[in-house]
């Protein structure tokens, strides 16, 4: 890497930097100002104010970058490029007989290499903040429960209902276990009534040496005494643990082992949101947890996101960047609209995807990239003057 790469590296993430701070600065004026008399009042409790902002904005700014970051590597190049038109550097670096594709491939390799962190930052990092991303100022200030949608095990066909859920603790209270018909016979005149275990409370656990992973029963209410029964296991898997068989439980506990999470009950359908890649994967192999056809592309997409942002920069650079030269205000405007017909063209397929009509679901999510990909072999080859 030369002197002049360094500059032109140094330039982009400049006006990377800029765009960002711009978006981000306008974010954080409308919802803390919004939430301003929330935020004073949440300040008092926790002594600190400034505490109580930094934990509710970090996972959400990181979330809006990684959001927004094929606009902004897009962006930056585009403007990068122009800036060296327009001050006639280009020109001159040109006239020693570098072309403007050697010019732009630091900026290339640089944007590659982010891809592949905000990828890893979307998947690896936001899930972490996931009970903070999905509480609100008005939540945490009223310390309130959630309320427990109502959830089946397609594995074990068991069904899990509660009452509310303490998202930071991950315990579910007032749980009712809903058990198959066909249970009846594992525990003969032992059989709870009407096929139905209550609990004051539930832990989510994650697998140890000891279990799986599940929830954990404790104070189950009578009749029903977990020391009188039995563990149930079907077809070599284990449906449930009980401590008649299980020294590490107590008298009246009892385990689920189940895919399901404690984030299943708290947000149904739309758990698959916040949750990291490896999870996603894992319910849709095991069957335990059924993905409608929407969330198996939305499963795909996020493997192909940064495939897409690379693409949308290899296509965005030759179509936006003329040898003429233009004003940045135009390539800016270029950039707006391409970003907005790759938007366009992958929620197109996603609904596709959704209703079936694209089927199997990968097509869905990787239509897009097929389409993309001759068109940024195409515009990169008439990227060379």
């Amino acid at each position: 890497m030369n002197l002049f790469d360094r500059y032109v590296l140094g330039l982009f993430l400049k006006i990377m930097l800029v765009c960002y701070t711009s978006l981000a600065g306008l974010y954080l004026i409308i919802d803390v100002f919004n939430n301003l008399d929330d935020f004073v009042q949440i300040g008092k409790r926790e002594s600190s104010l400034w505490q109580v902002l930094l934990a509710y904005y970090t996972p959400r700014l990181i979330g809006l970058f990684c959001e927004v970051s094929g606009l902004l590597y897009l962006l930056a190049a585009i403007c990068t490029l122009t800036r060296l038109q327009t001050t006639q550097e280009l020109a001159a670096v040109q006239a020693a007989g570098v072309s403007i594709r050697r010019v732009a491939q630091p900026i290339l390799v640089l944007t590659a290499l982010l891809c592949g962190l905000t990828w890893g930052a979307r998947e690896l990092v936001l899930p972490k903040f996931r009970a903070t991303l999905a509480t609100t100022p008005q939540e945490i200030l009223r310390n309130k429960p959630q309320l427990v949608v109502s959830q089946i095990d397609y594995d074990s066909l068991i069904m899990f209902r509660g009452q509310e859920i303490l998202l930071g603790d991950k315990v579910v209270r007032g749980v009712d276990l809903q058990l198959p018909q066909d249970w009846a016979e594992y525990w003969g005149p032992q059989t709870p009534p009407a096929l139905q275990i209550k609990a004051k409370s539930a832990v989510w656990m994650p697998a140890d040496s000891q279990h799986p992973a599940g929830f954990l029963l404790q104070e189950v209410e009578a009749p029903v005494v977990p020391a009188r029964l039995t563990s149930v296991s079907q077809e070599g898997q284990t449906r449930m643990l009980m401590p008649s068989d299980q020294s590490w439980l107590e008298a009246d506990q009892c385990f689920v082992p189940t895919p399901l999470t404690i984030w299943h009950l708290a947000y149904g359908a739309s758990w698959f949101r916040t949750a990291p890649l490896t999870e996603l994967i894992e319910a849709n192999r095991s069957g335990s947890v059924r993905l409608p056809s929407v969330q198996r592309v939305e499963l795909h997409w996020r493997l192909l996101r940064p495939v897409l942002d690379f693409l949308l920069l290899l296509i965005g650079l030759p179509l936006v960047m003329r040898p003429d030269g233009q004003k940045l205000v135009v390539a800016a405007g270029y950039c707006a609209v391409l970003m907005l017909g790759m938007q366009l063209l992958v929620l197109a397929c996603q609904f596709l995807g959704g209703q079936q009509i694209l089927k199997p679901a990968a097509l869905a999510a990787w239509l897009p990239v097929l389409i993309s990909v001759p068109l940024a072999t195409w515009a990169y080859q008439k990227f060379n003057y």
